[in-house]
Formats: structure tokens, sequence, C-alpha cells
């Protein structure tokens, strides 16, 4: 639902960076949608099949963070930048995926998020600084949600025998990603920003 709310919202000109989330979001949920039925249906399946299903998941989620970058390349490149970044952002899921085929461990794709979420910690101060309070504060608490969740799966950190650090990891993802896709309303593309002259407003309403 919130993916395709910011693919709308990305067909206006200049709105390439939020159709880059808008698919970074999808890509998340088809990962969860897999991981989910890896964890409730896996015991009837074969080990190869739990296995393909798991790297399956990590790569979607790759893809999901590619996605996230490419949106912040158009965010903040000029065009005689954005090719370099963009290809810099493919070649490393390039090596994400060779690492996961070669060992498929999670801890890469902690890495990989750790990662994504220093480019958008990075990107929500350049927001601070140009002026775009609010767009910098959703993005900072997404950032620090997920870094928190993802510190919490990390330590095991569990609030109760019934809900572990894996629960709770995947909810403070759940509320990580709605406060990306509040930021998300307000990426421009800045090749396109020229006649742009308050972004400090709302997007419109979806």
């Amino acid at each position: 639902m919130l993916a395709g709310r910011l693919w709308r919202l990305g067909s206006a000109p200049g709105r390439w960076a939020a159709r880059c989330w808008s698919a970074a979001l999808l890509a998340t949920a088809l990962a969860a949608a897999v991981g989910g039925s890896n964890h409730g249906f896996g015991p009837l399946w074969s080990g190869s099949l739990r296995s393909a299903a798991w790297l399956a998941t990590y790569e979607l989620l790759g893809l999901a963070n590619l996605g996230l970058l490419a949106g912040l390349a158009l965010a903040v490149a000029q065009r005689k930048t954005l090719r370099v970044l963009l290809l810099a952002a493919t070649l490393r899921f390039g090596l994400y995926v060779v690492l996961l085929a070669l060992r498929r461990e999670f801890r890469f794709v902690v890495y990989d998020l750790a990662v994504t979420l220093l480019a958008l910690a990075a990107y929500a101060w350049y927001a601070q600084l140009s002026g775009r309070v609010v767009e910098a504060r959703w993005l900072f608490g997404a950032v620090l949600v997920s870094a928190a969740a993802a510190g919490g799966q990390r330590g095991r950190l569990a609030v109760h025998p019934l809900f572990n650090h894996n629960d709770l990891f995947h909810v403070g993802q759940m509320v990580s990603l709605y406060l990306l896709y509040r930021g998300g309303r307000f990426l421009r593309d800045r090749a396109a920003d020229a006649g742009v002259t308050d972004l400090t407003a709302a997007p419109p309403r979806s």
C-alpha cells in the first residue's frame, strides 16, 4: 500500500527518487512474504527449498537497499555525477549477491543495512541543513529506529520469552519503513529542482 502511494507520487515530473523508494518498499514486502513463509512452512519444505528461500529473502533485502540508495543519488546528485553514484550502488549490490552466494549468512544483510543507514543519516543531515526540517525528522527517525532494531537483533535482546530478538527486529523495521515512507514523500530529483522555490512545503496528499 505504501509502495503504491509513493509510486503514484513519483509519477509527477522530477520524482524518480520517490519511485526508487517505492520499489525499495515493494522489495521489502516481497522479502517479508518469502521470509515469513519460510518461518511458517519451512519445516514442511526440503532443505534445498528452505535454503533457496532464505537466499531470495536476503537478495530482495539487498535490492531494497539498492532502491533506497538510488533514490538518494537522484535526490543529491547533479547529472554529471548521478551515473557514477548509480553505478557504484549497482556494483555494491553485485558484490552483496556474490557474498551471499558464497556464504548465506544474515550478517551480510546487517552490514548492507548499516551502509544504507549511514547514507540515509547523511542525507537527513543534508536535508536539515537545507531547511527541509520535516523531511529530515522523518528520516532521522527511520534511521534511529532501524539501527536500534538491528542492534537489538545482533545483541539477541528479548523483551519477553514469547517476543524474542527476531520479533523485536521485525517490528522495529516495520516502524522504520513507515517513517521512510513519510520522509520519501518529500523526495525530489536534484537535476529537476532548478525551478523549485519552496522545498520545505509538504508534498500533496495521496
